[in-house]
């Protein structure tokens, strides 16, 4: 999870962002939040991101299912820092930006774990094609584009200096389509990540390029003798 730190403590504050829109009366929003690369020490060389997951705040927070009916959510290497954001959007986006949901999603929580917290991460959004990362390439970014709708209660978040995480966000007079944010701040929701290695080549598919492979080989051969 990142920040690592603070994997069994609960959070000194709480966001319902950028998932909340309604709430907000926002027609809709843009939120980017960066984790620093040192979260992803334990992480030996490239992985897919297949999930992620968020947890409710233990003071506010309860449990819920809420169906969103517009959610873009993109994942990118980006070299900025965290406490360092852009408020310019494109600034921050990496080049192996990648959207991996778009359209309704459900988020639902069952509110479980200790009553003084932390909650269990199971606000979980699963991603049907994987984010390719490499922690030595850069940190990572995550990218939240909310159309409409949206009153969750809060999920848990750390508002710490010169932490592993922070964002930048629209607010009061922007939406998800402006190409600069107007709050920057420190502040980052707790994220559990969910990785797999890299598929090795299966046993029938190294066949098949073995017998390609021996095919040409025969055909060339045939066809020079010819």
């Amino acid at each position: 999870m990142s920040p690592n730190a603070a994997a069994s403590v609960e959070g000194n504050l709480d966001s319902n962002l950028p998932f909340a829109v309604a709430l907000y009366s926002f027609s809709s929003m843009r939120y980017q939040q960066v984790y620093g690369s040192a979260e992803f020490a334990s992480i030996l060389g490239p992985r897919l991101i297949t999930a992620i997951a968020f947890r409710p705040d233990a003071v506010t927070g309860i449990a819920f299912t809420e169906a969103l009916t517009n959610i873009q959510i993109s994942l990118s290497t980006t070299q900025a820092q965290p406490d360092s954001l852009s408020t310019v959007f494109a600034n921050n986006v990496g080049a192996d930006n990648t959207l991996l949901h778009s359209g309704p999603l459900v988020l639902s929580s069952a509110f479980t774990g200790p009553v003084g917290g932390p909650k269990d991460f199971d606000v979980t959004i699963n991603f049907a094609n994987p984010f390719l990362f490499d922690p030595s390439l850069g940190r990572l970014l995550l990218d939240v584009r909310s159309f409409a709708g949206g009153s969750i209660r809060p999920f848990d978040a750390f508002f710490v200096a010169n932490d592993s995480v922070s964002r930048v966000m629209t607010f009061i007079g922007q939406n998800a389509t402006s190409t600069s944010g107007n709050v920057v701040d420190t502040l980052g929701l707790a994220t559990r990540f969910t990785f797999q290695a890299i598929p090795e080549p299966s046993a029938m598919l190294l066949a098949v390029l073995g017998a390609a492979i021996v095919f040409q080989q025969y055909r060339r051969k045939h066809v020079t003798a010819g």
